[in-house]
């Protein structure tokens, strides 16, 4: 009754030939964590736990620790403003591109393809003479970065949720972005300890190698 004046109001009455189905919760079975550590949904969590974990710790590590890192390399206060405006600009776009492309091809492939052009763009970074480079070619890759790291970072909760079936999707993505999350916890001292170990070059080598442990963490997804 309650459908019929909804259809009605709306400006489509309801015809005689319509059927509606009343969902019961009688018999329905709940999908509790274990079910996802099991045939058939196995290897999609162990591929959207590692790619989601992979890809909290890098985004967070970039954005919280390079302000530090750029001022390790004697940049001014006014160039690293810049140099982080236009990291977080590249990431607005990103996050906005991140939506068209995966409503057009799906978002598996291009999560993959984002998180190992991210790692190519940041492995550029890692061997460039931060010091002697020219601020252009840096505002360039850090723009990129920017980009591709929070396409990456938005795209990756449409991704987790295409990755199981309507069953279990709550418990997979609940348990997907509590375990992500704590990539993001651990990047409260990936900064600090890569810049001690290496400096500038194994700062960004670790954001590099981390995001293409993010791409084969993907790539054991089925295609949904």
């Amino acid at each position: 009754r309650l459908i019929t004046i909804f259809f009605a109001r709306c400006g489509h009455p309801v015809e005689d030939h319509w059927v509606f189905f009343e969902m019961s919760a009688e018999g329905e079975q709940k999908a509790g964590l274990l079910t996802l550590f099991r045939p058939p949904y196995l290897s999609q969590t162990i591929g959207i736990w590692l790619g989601f974990f992979c890809c909290l710790l890098a985004s967070y590590t970039m954005f919280s620790w390079l302000p530090t890192m750029l001022s390790t390399q004697d940049f001014s206060l006014r160039d690293t403003s810049l140099f982080m405006s236009v990291y977080h600009g590249g990431a607005i776009f990103g996050g906005l591109l991140a939506g068209i492309v995966m409503q057009k091809y799906g978002a598996r492939v291009p999560s993959m393809a984002v998180a190992m052009l991210g790692a190519v763009v940041v492995g550029c970074i890692a061997y460039l003479p931060l010091h002697a480079v020219h601020n252009v070619l840096l505002i360039c890759l850090l723009g990129a970065a920017g980009l591709l790291m929070a396409g990456l970072h938005n795209g990756v909760y449409t991704l987790e949720a295409m990755a199981y079936p309507s069953q279990v999707r709550g418990t997979g993505v609940g348990a997907a972005s509590a375990f992500g999350r704590l990539g993001a916890v651990a990047s409260s001292f990936t900064g600090v300890i890569t810049m001690g170990a290496g400096g500038n070059w194994f700062f960004f080598l670790f954001i590099a190698v981390v995001l293409a442990i993010a791409t084969i963490g993907f790539s054991w997804l089925r295609p949904a």
